[in-house]
């Protein structure tokens, strides 16, 4: 049984990782900027899986997450950082447009 440190783990891909990784019987640390968010994702949540708050930008609150885990489990195996944003730019314009 594998432990996984999830960025992200509310939504989106974060979340389908989570439920495939639980689903497999690992456990999970789901981090999101709310636990509660990780919670009301995952209303039957097993044992093994606790919630932890965890913005990416904000390095302290990851090393607390981080900690958290390893208190709980003991070790973290595999690291899915999921978490972020993006930012969408041309890096230049359509020849249409010149």
């Amino acid at each position: 049984m594998s432990v996984w440190f999830v960025t992200g783990a509310s939504r989106g891909l974060g979340a389908e990782i989570t439920r495939e990784v639980l689903d497999r019987g690992h456990r999970v640390i789901a981090t999101a900027r709310g636990a509660s968010a990780v919670l009301r994702a995952y209303p039957n949540a097993p044992d093994g899986l606790p919630a932890v708050d965890a913005d990416v930008t904000e390095p302290e609150q990851l090393t607390a997450a981080v900690e958290a885990g390893l208190a709980r489990f003991g070790r973290i195996d595999i690291v899915a950082n999921n978490a972020g944003y993006g930012l969408g730019a041309r890096s230049r314009k359509p020849p249409t447009e010149r």
